[in-house]
């Protein structure tokens, strides 16, 4: 049972993805360090600077979801989207994009 547990744990440790970008808005002398981690069942945080300020996540039977948070002044925006594509042999493959937009101006399209 013990190594059950273990099994479970490394499992959901492994499916947690990130992916890292830099952001140094015009009014600030320094930049932003900004992370957007992939959880298990397509859930996204976003952090800056080690900080976690915006949650996204896909409602049931949905292929797209918006958040935004004003953010030191700032207003982040972060719009989800999904779509399935044809993978090897009959296998299906599913693509998401989140797009990060600060004060009206996209900043990076990440591709999980």
């Amino acid at each position: 049972m013990k190594y059950l547990a273990v099994i479970i744990a490394m499992f959901f440790v492994s499916c947690s993805v990130s992916q890292y970008t830099m952001y140094r808005p015009a009014d600030e002398t320094r930049g932003w360090n900004i992370e957007c981690k992939k959880d298990v069942g397509n859930n996204f945080d976003l952090y800056v600077d080690n900080t976690e300020v915006l949650l996204g996540e896909f409602p049931l039977f949905k292929n797209n979801f918006e958040s935004a948070v004003i953010y030191k002044g700032h207003k982040l925006q972060m719009f989800g989207f999904r779509r399935s594509l044809p993978g090897p042999g009959d296998n299906w493959t599913e693509e998401v994009h989140i797009r990060l937009i600060v004060d009206e101006s996209e900043v990076t399209n990440f591709v999980f």
